[in-house]
């Protein structure tokens, strides 16, 4: 019962970074004229590395095997860098469709 009850804290705490984080970005990127959207990854990056310094400044996360969540986090974190941008995608399937 202990894990599930870390894990929503975690999953909580995560969206709501995610979304403050991703608010903040959106809005610099757009007022310099940036696509925002393109670079909205790093709003994920960055809630994942501040979710892991609250981890670790409060102690919680004591009933994780901490090796398996380094490698979990760094896991996460490598594999929202590599998913593929689907504008990319739609843009290149519709030049192709007549």
């Amino acid at each position: 019962m202990r894990i599930v009850l870390e894990s929503l804290r975690f999953i909580g705490i995560y969206f709501l970074l995610l979304t403050i984080l991703g608010v903040i970005t959106y809005l610099i990127l757009s007022s310099f004229g940036l696509n925002a959207e393109k670079y909205s990854w790093t709003a994920i990056v960055s809630a994942f590395i501040l979710i892991f310094v609250l981890y670790k400044k409060m102690g919680w996360g004591e009933g994780y095997n901490n090796p398996i969540l380094c490698i979990s986090l760094m896991l996460i974190i490598i594999f929202s860098l590599l998913i593929p941008d689907t504008n990319l995608f739609i843009s290149m399937v519709s030049r192709l469709s007549y």
